[in-house]
């Protein structure tokens, strides 16, 4: 049975003349998604919630319903009994909601966002609010009274259940936009090289606990440096902080009660521009930290958060280029913020920066600006010995340090293979050769992998201990020499 609606605005008084005028709102607002064919009432509120919700699939979720069209809207649910045949309706308007709102929860996955839980959380609400909505018009259409004593009684919940909406739509809006700008910054393979650089061997650079990395975190001190030769380490001691809890641990004590983010970018000589430039070091410090406080998205980035809620709104994307200035103003308007939080950053190899060092020096201490503390590895040269190493206790020469590990590398290596076992039964001498390694290295981690290999390759072909001996005496020295010797017993025609 239908039921007449005019009997539900004799109950309603004053709400005759504000629906009528209303109608005609409504229409203009349900002009892109008319219904064809029978319309059945569930139909025109599913087409109605689908326009508010699923424009241009989350996109619709920037505008706010204003209050005419939502009152209209809570009338005409109140209006309307349900037909069996109408159930489908429901069904399916309920899957379109949740579809937008699952579809920005899948978004957010790939960029790693802390939004990803609270967004997750929208969607259950915005489920059962749906489904509270489902059950109450079923208990209506079995109970096959009158609708208009109990839809007089019922408007203040469908209200606010209604308002809950709204304000899902406005939650959902916010989390769109964050994930919006957050794409902004994220560029490919920003992580590439981090991904690839090896894990160190175990038991290797615990020492770095005990050195002063510890202490310059009670310090007000917000460089630490890094400083080590090509090949001696620094990029997999950086992975090592990076990744190790008893960083998180400092970190943990030196925020105290505020909140602390974590973010890393390693340079990479042999990447794509980004990779090598100043704006990929700025793009990609600054992702994660939003991204960790996605609060501080808006305040620090309003141009490109005005911007990209409008993209959404009108269905347009356009790729963002970003400049080092631009960059740089976000992270001044960081550092200006009263905010609960601390940053400590890490920053591998400043010497593959594609540009002039003084003033990747320059954003560097610019960066130290916005209370963080930052560990940076580099090459030792001249021009970061002066900015980072002359007038600092919290810094390491790391070549000084690795020699520990460097023999662990190598008994590790050597001792598990069977053959060396065999040598070493026979003749004392064997254990000269993992010392003869150590001893040269000169703390150049590369070079003991690569001399080590040529042992390991011997001792597959059965060498002598005299021939392994003759291995390393005949080695380069350092990596200069050992890749000319490399370069140099190639074939001509492969040189260029």
């Amino acid at each position: 049975m239908v039921h007449n609606p005019d009997r539900v605005i004799q109950h309603s008084g004053n709400w005759r003349k504000t629906a009528k005028r209303r109608q005609f709102e409504i229409l203009a607002a349900l002009e892109s998604v008319k219904v064809k064919g029978p319309a059945s009432k569930w139909k025109i509120i599913r087409a109605a919630i689908a326009t508010v919700w699923k424009e241009s699939q989350i996109t619709a979720m920037q505008r706010r319903l204003d209050s005419y069209r939502l009152q209209l809207i809570l009338q005409l649910q109140v209006m309307m009994s349900i037909k069996d045949s109408e159930d489908e309706g429901m069904s399916v308007g309920h899957s379109e909601v949740l579809a937008a709102i699952s579809a920005l929860e899948d978004r957010s996955h790939p960029l790693g966002a802390d939004l990803t839980e609270s967004i997750s959380q929208l969607r259950i609400e915005l489920r059962d609010a749906i489904l509270k909505l489902y059950v109450e018009l079923q208990d209506q259409k079995t109970r096959q009274t009158c609708v208009a004593p109990m839809a007089i009684d019922a408007v203040t919940d469908r209200y606010q259940l209604a308002s809950k909406l709204i304000h899902s739509q406005d939650t959902g809006a916010y989390y769109a936009t964050c994930l919006a700008v957050l794409e902004t910054l994220k560029f490919e393979q920003m992580d590439f090289r981090h991904a690839k650089i090896s894990m160190a061997h175990p038991a290797t650079f615990k020492w770095i606990f005990s050195t002063k990395f510890k202490s310059w975190f009670q310090s007000t001190e917000p460089i630490f440096w890094i400083s080590g030769k090509p090949g001696s380490g620094k990029s997999t001691l950086m992975k090592f902080l990076v990744d190790n809890p008893e960083t998180t641990n400092f970190m943990q004590e030196w925020s105290g009660s505020h909140k602390v983010a974590t973010a890393s970018y390693f340079f990479w000589i042999n990447g794509n521009e980004l990779q090598r430039s100043q704006e990929g070091l700025l793009q990609a410090l600054l992702y994660v930290i939003l991204r960790q406080f996605p609060a501080l998205i808006r305040p620090v980035l309003p141009g490109v958060w005005d911007s990209s809620a409008t993209k959404l709104t009108v269905s347009s994307k356009g790729p963002t280029t970003w400049t080092r200035n631009a960059l740089l103003n976000a992270y001044e308007k960081l550092g200006a913020l009263d905010v609960d939080c601390k940053v400590c950053i890490f920053v591998d190899g400043l010497d593959e920066y594609e540009g002039d060092h003084d003033n990747l020096i320059d954003t560097i201490r610019t960066l130290t600006k916005i209370h963080v503390k930052m560990c940076i590895a580099t090459r030792p040269w001249n021009v970061f010995e002066e900015a980072f190493g002359q007038d600092s206790e919290y810094k390491i020469y790391l070549q000084d340090f690795n020699q520990h590990d460097i023999s662990l590398y190598v008994k590790d290596k050597l001792k598990k293979h069977p053959e060396f076992k065999k040598l070493q039964a026979s003749s004392t001498a064997a254990n000269d050769t993992t010392t003869e390694i150590v001893e040269k290295s000169n703390g150049v981690f590369l070079w003991v992998f690569l001399v080590v290999r040529s042992l390991l390759e011997g001792l597959r072909n059965r060498d002598r201990l005299s021939q392994l001996r003759a291995r390393l005496r005949h080695f380069p020295s350092d990596l200069d020499q050992f890749f000319r010797h490399m370069f140099l017993s190639m074939d001509q025609t492969y040189r260029t």
